[in-house]
């Protein structure tokens, strides 16, 4: 058996399927792949123990009411649908990241794939909420600049679905006080260093009359915004009253943080970013809501 490693999780390609000996002790780690090219057949590892390895068949069938899993060096898109013969409840691993998804919507032209796991691992939990600060110390709280739109950034799963955004006012909340949020894309969501540049979503300009010392958790304007892409997304926040106070953090420098903001006018949200700087200050707390 000749056993060609051809990435960085040694995966194996062979001329046999893989067996309770092809282990640790060879190398080979949990979610390494193995094709048997003489069948076809690809199997993931899901344990390496050795001796006790265990490999999972996950070749892509077309039999009906089975749940394959389709192995590619990408993760699916809107356009892995009925079409291609998938079908709900099929999986998909991303060979280069080891990221396993599946579909919970198989529409031609608007497959939804939701994440399973990160980097093949552990089975991924449902978020429940997405939100930036979940390890940050919200200390007393402050107010944010009239008119100043803040962008935080956060990594999304494709196939999620956020219907709704949330901040929390502790004071200052009343009828002629206003704020939205929003979402926006960067040109490539993959780049660890880029930035926001398109709104692809936003709530309407609430008013924050009542809310004091409670969560706000407002709708997006036309229904959910679905993550098509895994990869990093910007959440913003605007108000149009500085005697607002929010939830926050008070980082005395913020230029390693991935935060930004750029001046604008009430509660607009722009359509396209403009010229934008770190901030040295109050960072809020701002979630987007997946259920």
């Amino acid at each position: 058996m000749t056993q060609t490693p051809r990435a960085k999780i040694t995966d194996v390609t062979a001329s046999v399927n893989p067996t309770v000996n092809d282990d640790g002790t060879q190398a080979l780690d949990v979610r390494s792949l193995w094709v048997n090219e003489s069948n076809g057949k690809v199997f993931f590892c899901v344990n390496n123990a050795a001796g006790a390895a265990v490999w999972k068949d996950v070749t892509l069938t077309a039999a009906a009411g089975t749940h394959p899993v389709h192995a590619s060096t990408i993760d699916p898109t809107i356009n892995d649908d009925a079409s291609l013969s998938f079908e709900l409840g099929h999986h998909w691993i991303n060979t280069t990241t080891q990221d396993i998804f599946q579909a919970s919507d198989v529409t031609i032209g608007a497959a939804v794939w939701r994440p399973s796991s990160t980097n093949g691992a552990t089975p991924a939990v449902n978020p429940g909420e997405l939100m930036y600060g979940t390890l940050m110390d919200y200390l007393p709280p402050g107010n944010l600049t009239s008119g100043l739109v803040f962008y935080i950034r956060l990594k999304l799963g494709a196939g999620l679905e956020i219907p709704n955004m949330r901040t929390f006012i502790d004071s200052g909340g009343t009828g002629s006080r206003d704020i939205r949020m929003g979402i926006y894309e960067q040109t490539d969501p993959t780049d660890p260093d880029g930035l926001p540049v398109t709104r692809a979503a936003q709530t309407l300009p609430v008013a924050t009359n009542g809310q004091n010392r409670q969560f706000m958790t407002e709708p997006l304007i036309g229904g959910s915004y679905t993550v098509l892409t895994t990869g990093y997304y910007w959440l913003a926040i605007v108000t149009d009253s500085t005697s607002l106070k929010f939830a926050v953090c008070n980082v005395a420098r913020a230029d390693f943080l991935p935060v930004r903001r750029e001046a604008g006018t009430g509660t607009v949200l722009p359509a396209t970013v403009g010229t934008i700087s770190n901030p040295v200050g109050y960072i809020p707390y701002l979630a987007a809501v997946e259920a």
